[in-house]
């Protein structure tokens, strides 16, 4: 078939001029730019790029993938395991002659290493590589020993299960409540991006950070908000353009508005940051500087009709969006049933996240019925409600995880649960992604940034 196929092209030779020749496979042809009205080399190429995608899609390299990276995981938590065992088998008397000559740890953007912690010091700048914060949690069932005799497994597997609790609250709550306040405001998609979806996605940074500061006493908030930044724009908005069922369409004003803003806030926070303290003006200041960005959102469209009138030519008036790989999935925007699965797949994925899915679809109104849509603020208030409980659990158990294994909560902050927590952004993000929503996906990864920087 494939000499066929060459032998066909062959024939239009005369009439079209070859631009370039790679190794092929059985599926892939070669591209020619022909003068022919039945070869269409866009269209073309444009098939067979949508169907290499699909290939690296398939589900069994996603669950190759998934196997791997639990693989990898569970041997460098056994590693870090045998390790914290035998830490602990070392003498005592090695640790109290370190102790006195332990020198305190350097602080946030701090210059220059102290000898001595003042005493005014806030609780949370107090750490040390020898002491764990203990911070105000309920008393775990499970001593320290036990947790490094193999039961930290447990408090693993509940903060990986909070993860996928605040990607349910998210999804099959907290997207359709946005969906319909859009409507209902008439608001555009990056102004909802940028303010509902980014302050309701960023709730678990925010929550982590107000237990971090009344509860943890550490400076685990403000790790997972600078984590978290770093997740949002680099894998939040790569995931958007991996599973895009279209090419999204994206224009300049919204990115340009949404960083300046970030840049803003940015500058704003080193400078307070400075003293290694926060004041109540200085956080007057940061609240203050987004109140001005929603007040902007306001008047959004005015300013920008009159930017893109002085900036005049050179405009991009439309763009060519490439043909859809299928129809929509039939189960989008159904409401959530609580029926039971005809396959054994389903069945276990079913009996595995009843215990979030039932508490959520009792005590919150499901939008996507016509007979719920008038409830939408309760599902929405509701929603961060869950947020905020799902997040706390997730970081109590991490704070256990992070005192086995003898990490501080400020790395936890900066790795796992920047990770974990930015999950309702994520989900968030790629779901209006798969909507052809560029422009809210991106405003919604920027704008959560900046709610984390001057809210959180």
């Amino acid at each position: 078939l494939l000499g066929q196929e060459f032998q066909t092209l062959k024939l239009c030779l005369p009439a079209c001029t070859m631009d370039f020749m790679l190794p092929i496979r059985s599926q892939e042809m070669i591209a020619f730019s022909c003068s022919d009205p039945f070869l269409d080399p866009h269209g073309v190429n444009t098939r067979y790029h949508h169907q290499s995608i699909k290939r690296k899609l398939r589900p069994g390299r996603i669950l190759g993938f998934i196997i791997s990276m639990v693989a990898v995981c569970t041997v460098c938590s056994m590693s870090a395991l045998s390790l914290a065992t035998t830490v602990t088998t070392e003498p005592t008397s090695i640790a109290e002659s370190s102790a006195d000559a332990a020198v305190p740890q350097r602080t946030l953007l701090q210059r220059q290493n102290l000898s001595a912690s003042p005493d005014d010091t806030p609780v949370a700048m107090k750490s040390s590589h020898l002491d764990m914060n203990q911070g105000d949690y309920p008393t775990d069932y499970f001593s320290v020993e036990d947790r490094r005799q193999g039961y930290v497994l447990l408090h693993m597997f509940g903060m990986l299960y909070m993860f996928i609790a605040l990607a349910i609250v998210c999804d099959e709550f907290f997207v359709p409540a946005l969906t319909v306040i859009t409507e209902k405001l008439e608001i555009s998609d990056d102004v909802a991006g940028a303010t509902f979806m980014a302050a309701g996605g960023s709730a678990p940074e925010l929550f982590t950070s107000v237990i971090g500061v009344f509860i943890s006493h550490s400076n685990v908030g403000i790790g997972t908000i600078v984590g978290s930044a770093v997740f949002n724009i680099l894998f939040v908005i790569g995931m958007c353009a991996l599973f895009s069922k279209e090419v999204l369409n994206l224009t300049w004003w919204p990115l340009f508005r949404d960083v300046s803003f970030y840049v803003i806030g940015l500058l704003l926070l080193i400078y307070f940051f400075l003293d290694n303290q926060i004041t109540v003006s200085e956080s007057m200041s940061l609240l203050l500087c987004y109140t001005c960005y929603v007040t902007f959102m306001k008047h959004n469209s005015k300013v920008e009709n009159f930017i893109k009138t002085l900036l005049g030519n050179n405009q991009v008036d439309e763009l060519e969006t490439a043909p859809k790989e299928g129809e929509e999935d039939e189960d989008e925007g159904q409401p959530l049933s609580l029926a039971w699965p005809d396959t054994p797949r389903k069945q276990f994925t079913y009996l595995f996240i009843l215990p979030i899915v039932f508490p959520l679809w009792l005590t919150l109104p499901d939008v996507r019925r016509e007979t719920s849509e008038k409830f939408f603020p309760i599902t929405f208030i509701g929603a961060i409600c869950w947020i905020a409980f799902f997040s706390y659990l997730m970081v109590w158990w991490a704070h256990q995880v992070g005192e086995t294994f003898y990490i501080t909560e400020e790395i936890m902050g900066l790795t796992i649960l920047a990770a974990g927590t930015s999950i309702p952004d994520l989900i968030t993000s790629v779901i209006v992604a798969r909507k052809g929503l560029g422009d809210m996906a991106v405003s919604s990864s920027v704008g959560s940034n900046i709610f984390d920087i001057t809210v959180g």
